[in-house]
């Protein structure tokens, strides 16, 4: 009987310490992190593919890996637009202060012979497949990432991969990938859902939403560096019947600009902005827009 007493003692105890474990005053919390997408300018692209190696956190220690993936996690980015998002971790870390976030990109370098699958591409409607090219300091791009885990709570972020952004203007017919990532918090991040009615058909209108006040004119050519509308929080192309959906937004007010792109992915024109939409924290506006509602 005190045989059985003891081992049952010793599975409790067991089992508390697997639970509050893992730091040295066994304060951790859980991460979960999501990824989305705005749209990119071609039309032609039917998907586009990162693949990654896995995740870092910069604590106030430095740099530890949270999560290697036994093969490189691979996603369709084009796939999470309109509000949808990808869990791509829920991990256990340290209570504490945290700085930054990496991800390691499975992604082949310009120059270099090794080819790595799956990697990052993008495929075209013809089925044309299209290597996405990173260099070794842009397949482990550092992001700004300050958050706090509470000690037993829960955090959770999502990852906006901006790939308009983020591929890299080239005099060849080369991509290069820079990765350009915005992360919000879920626990504040608000969302815009609307629909827009026009005569002529939705096919090629691109929605830029905008922190109030900071789109001019300058914004509709991109130039050396920088694609068209950088300064963008994010994009959505307008669906067939009419309707958008710009989410992970941080709270705030928008302005939206209405554009209309070329069979090229070029823009052919800019219908005008629907002014001041005023976001709080995991609000969903829901907006009924008109293009007479416009202002140039």
């Amino acid at each position: 009987m005190m045989y059985k007493k003891q081992i049952f003692v010793g599975l409790v105890v067991g089992l508390l310490c697997f639970a509050g474990c893992g730091s040295e005053d066994g304060s951790r919390g859980r991460l979960n992190l999501y990824i989305t997408d705005a749209p990119i300018d071609d039309a032609e692209i039917k998907s586009a593919f990162i693949a990654i190696n896995s995740v870092e956190l910069k604590g106030e220690n430095g740099w530890k890996t949270i999560k290697s993936f036994d093969r490189p996690l691979a996603i369709d980015l084009l796939r999470l637009q309109h509000g949808q998002s990808m869990l791509i971790l829920e991990q256990y870390v340290d209570a504490g202060k945290y700085s930054a976030l990496r991800l390691n990109l499975n992604a082949q370098e310009p120059e270099s012979g090794l080819i790595k699958s799956p990697g990052c591409n993008m495929v075209k409607e013809s089925g044309v497949q299209q290597t996405l090219f990173a260099t070794s300091e842009n397949q482990n791009k550092s992001i700004d990432f300050p958050f706090v885990m509470p000690d037993n709570g829960i955090a959770s972020y999502t990852l906006d991969f901006d790939l308009r952004k983020s591929i890299l203007p080239s005099t060849t017919k080369e991509l290069f990938l820079n990765p350009s990532i915005r992360i919000v918090d879920n626990a504040t991040a608000a969302t815009i859902a609307g629909s827009f009615s026009m005569e002529e058909s939705p096919v090629g209108v691109v929605i830029y939403a905008y922190k109030q006040g900071g789109y001019n004119a300058t914004e509709n050519s991109r130039s050396e560096n920088q694609p068209a509308f950088n300064q963008a929080t994010s994009s959505v192309k307008l669906k067939q019947d009419g309707t958008f959906v710009l989410g992970f937004l941080p709270p705030a007010s928008y302005d939206l600009v209405f554009t209309r792109k070329d069979s090229d992915g070029e823009l052919a024109s800019v219908m005008g902005t629907y002014k001041n939409v005023s976001l709080s924290p995991k609000e969903v506006e829901q907006l009924n827009i008109r293009l007479s509602d416009l202002e140039n």
